[in-house]
């Protein structure tokens, strides 16, 4: 490989004797015996308990603690988008968490009913969240219901034009 200093005081004058910059370097890249060795990763250190290496994390289901959430485990009935209405599901409050370092590996809404120990609750529960959502459907049925007047006649946003 020439010096670096060489590659540089060419000119860039590509129609005379000297050979373009480009040329210059793809000649000496081809001279090199060895490319240069690309550094190593970074270690993916999330999936270790503590950053150590090699060592698991000890999972555990635990609720959430009780000031960011004020409810259980249980049926509920919620507006769903997709459906445009209500609908009864399970919601879970169980989190898991590793037991050496505390790092939570899973939320509740990743763990769903499946995993959570308390499913599939009461059946009295469950029919009382029935009873929310048909009721519930109906108030936004009645509020969607309401509109206001459709607005007849002239509206005055208008500027008056003078009659010529």
């Amino acid at each position: 490989m020439p010096q670096p200093n060489v590659r540089h005081a060419d000119t860039g004058w590509e129609w005379g004797p000297n050979p373009s910059r480009g040329e210059i370097t793809r000649r000496a890249t081809a001279d090199d015996p060895e490319p240069a060795k690309r550094p190593p990763g970074r270690k993916n250190t999330r999936d270790w308990c503590k950053g150590k290496v090699g060592r698991e994390h000890v999972p555990a289901l635990e609720l959430e603690p009780p000031a960011l959430t004020n409810w259980i485990c249980q049926w509920r009935s919620d507006w769903r988008v997709r459906l445009q209405g209500h609908a009864i599901g399970w919601h879970c409050c169980h989190r898991e968490i590793c037991q050496q370092c505390r790092k939570v590996l899973r939320e509740p809404w990743e763990i769903g009913r499946t995993g959570c120990p308390l499913y599939p609750g009461d059946p009295e529960q469950k029919a009382a969240a029935e009873a929310e959502a048909v009721e519930a459907e109906g108030r936004y049925r009645e509020w969607a219901q309401r509109r206001r007047p459709v607005t007849t006649g002239p509206q005055g946003y208008r500027r008056k034009r003078p009659a010529s």
